[in-house]
């Protein structure tokens, strides 16, 4: 059985960040943890989507 992961095609390392977050789905509203970030590539551009957050209150 064949499997087609992103990873697999070469390209996608090239794409910007933000088009990647878009490809997987991520919108504004949603909640981001980036784990193991590294550089941050990623990082800011899913704050760009996902937006400011309102504080949580119990």
């Amino acid at each position: 059985m064949k499997h087609d992961h992103a990873w697999q095609n070469k390209n996608f390392f090239w794409m910007e960040p933000i088009e990647i977050l878009r490809k997987i789905g991520l919108k504004k509203g949603d909640v981001f943890l980036d784990i193991g970030c590294g550089t941050g590539r990623f990082t800011i551009p899913a704050a760009q989507i996902v937006g400011k957050q309102e504080k949580c209150t119990q």
